[in-house]
């Protein structure tokens, strides 16, 4: 096994963990790396069918019952729609350069608003409860 191939089997592995431990996060860690190794036409697939598995392997190994919000899932399927013809349409349209401008863009502000979000719910949880309230 190369080098190449250890490194994209590391990132997947990594995100595997990330994703296990915090509910998200496979694809921030193992794309850029897989990308780099394996060309971003092995990627994307690569990525695709390893971020359906790895979800399915891990509700299948946990013992819980599981509860499905279902008015939030539905919300965010809804929501998803325009997003994917949105991004079909950008795609169409855009160049390798303009796309990965975008990409990067948009997980540096999604990794932006989660520090937000998570700095906002450390501060509520620590607030006194007369302050919550």
């Amino acid at each position: 096994m190369d080098a190449a191939t250890l490194a994209a089997v590391a990132a997947v592995l990594v995100g595997a963990t990330v994703q296990s431990a915090i509910g998200f996060g496979f694809a921030i860690v193992a794309a850029p790396v897989l990308a780099l190794t394996a060309g971003p036409e092995k990627a994307a697939p690569t990525l695709a069918v390893i971020g359906v598995i790895a979800p399915v392997l891990l509700l299948c190994a946990e013992r819980r019952p599981r509860q499905v919000i279902r008015v939030e899932a539905l919300a965010l399927t809804l929501w998803a729609l325009p997003g994917m013809a949105a991004g079909a349409a950008v795609l169409a349209v855009s160049s390798a350069d303009v796309l990965s401008v975008l990409v990067a863009s948009a997980v540096l502000v999604a990794v932006a608003a989660h520090a937000v979000r998570a700095r906002r719910l450390a501060g509520e949880s620590r607030a006194p409860a007369s302050v919550r309230a």
